[in-house]
């Protein structure tokens, strides 16, 4: 039970991610209702978010509590784990890109600082701070990419070391 730690305390530290990131969704939401284009962005977020809870609904229930689960939720863990993995490979990609091409963030920071002229609260905000908030942003989501690739990675072992705790919806037996 000890070599779960790891993936347990993993587990806990993405279900704060994942409450941030639905109040993050949610917000994209009503946006989304004036900008259809904001729809692709909130079905990939929300896909992360399910990733994160199945998983851990998975964990607790079948591997923790060695009880059975039904296939739908290994379905929907599935399905969701891939866009969670082009979710994570996108920002592991252009997370390293910008932070090994800072004028990638710098010219970023002057044309925000250009549009950006007339307004008081912007003024207030020097370039180096908003390109250390953006690195740090970057260096965030390079370790969140990471870990859930990670995570993705330790689920599928679980669901592999657990398959006989997964119940057929149609015919009430284990898969074997």
């Amino acid at each position: 039970m000890n070599a779960l730690l790891p993936y347990r305390i993993i587990s806990y530290l993405l279900l704060v991610v994942a409450a941030f990131f639905s109040i993050i969704c949610l917000l994209m939401l009503l946006m989304a209702f004036a900008n259809i284009a904001l729809f692709f962005p909130f079905i990939i977020f929300s896909s992360v978010i399910i990733y994160i809870i199945t998983s851990f609904i998975f964990f607790i229930k079948v591997v923790e509590n060695k009880k059975t689960c039904k296939q739908k939720l290994i379905k929907l863990i599935r399905i969701s784990s891939f866009i969670t993995i082009i979710f994570s490979l996108l920002f592991l990609i252009n997370g390293l890109f910008t932070l090994y091409n800072p004028s990638v963030i710098s010219q970023f920071v002057h044309e925000f600082f250009t549009m950006q002229k007339n307004n008081p609260a912007a003024k207030q905000i020097s370039t180096e701070t908003m390109i250390a908030t953006l690195k740090g942003v970057m260096y965030f989501m390079i370790l969140f990419a990471t870990t859930l690739l990670i995570h993705i990675y330790e689920t599928y072992k679980l669901i592999k070391q657990h398959n006989s705790s997964i119940i057929n919806n149609n015919q009430n037996t284990t898969l074997h």
